[in-house]
């Protein structure tokens, strides 16, 4: 981060960068190197258990330990916005005022992207820009390789939701294709090193009567009921099942063969989310 930082040129204004590290002792450096003039926290959903712990208040933990500072050269609170619904949670205002954080709540819209973007609007009103021009700045950015978004392949479709980490966002993701669950079959790509992820979509994946369920990826040491283990050595092999299964919806984590599929797709016209018959 600091090399890259000492890349940017002398004209730079304004920097944004996602705080990825997962260990909580690392948390904090981020906000040490680079002092930010405000932090949006987006939600605090169960995540990387394995390091965290379960439950939204070890999640809330760990992510607010890397916002800002309680030394005693702070001097004036650092804002930091975040959805209405994250900021009424009891341990978030807790966790925060104690570091000093003024907490900024913004509306949410009815999906993620409409949230995220009242996000963008309440740091962009912060700073005194005009908000309009913002929206509309943020509304013409190209996707991201993986947001989610619809593949076709033959007869089958796929829909990929693998960077919803969490049963949650998952679940409206879901709900947004406009698919029975009778039809679907649930593609969870596990990792060796999120070994507790799938433990937390389990309830998710048993509720409700999915046409299959199959994991590819880090093989688990137990499959559980009512999932299959296959594979899926590449991005050929996960295009093969898609034609052969029919309506699939990819979810868990994004790394390995989904990656190199979404990539494999990059220059292709992609179907963003809503409703598909």
């Amino acid at each position: 981060m600091r090399w890259w930082l000492s890349t940017l040129p002398r004209e730079t204004d304004a920097v944004v960068m996602e705080n990825s590290a997962v260990a909580p002792e690392l948390q904090p450096l981020a906000f040490r190197w680079l002092q930010p003039c405000c932090t949006v926290l987006t939600n605090i959903r169960p995540d990387h258990e394995e390091v965290w712990g379960r439950g939204e208040e070890n999640a809330a933990y760990a992510l607010c330990s890397g916002i800002s500072d309680t030394g005693e050269t702070v001097r004036t609170e650092h804002p930091v916005v975040l959805p209405r619904s994250v900021a009424e949670k009891p341990c978030v205002p807790r966790l925060l005022s104690a570091r000093r954080c003024r907490l900024v709540p913004c509306d949410e819209g009815k999906n993620f992207k409409e949230t995220h973007i009242a996000l963008v609007e309440e740091v962009c009103r912060i700073f005194g820009f005009d908000v309009l021009q913002s929206r509309s700045a943020v509304a013409a950015l190209s996707p991201d390789l993986a947001d989610f978004a619809l593949f076709r392949e033959g007869e089958g479709i796929l829909a990929a939701a693998f960077s919803a980490n969490d049963p949650e966002s998952t679940e409206q993701l879901f709900c947004s294709t406009g698919w029975s669950r009778e039809e679907t079959t649930i593609l969870f790509n596990a990792r060796t090193d999120r070994v507790r992820r799938l433990g937390t979509f389990l309830p998710w994946l048993r509720s409700f009567p999915w046409k299959n369920v199959l994991i590819t990826g880090g093989r688990p040491l137990f499959i559980p009921s009512p999932a299959v283990y296959s594979p899926l050595a590449d991005a050929a092999s996960l295009a093969e099942y898609i034609r052969s299964a029919g309506k699939v919806f990819g979810c868990g984590n994004v790394a390995g063969t989904p990656l190199e599929y979404l990539e494999s797709k990059r220059p292709q016209s992609r179907e963003r989310q809503g409703v598909v018959s």
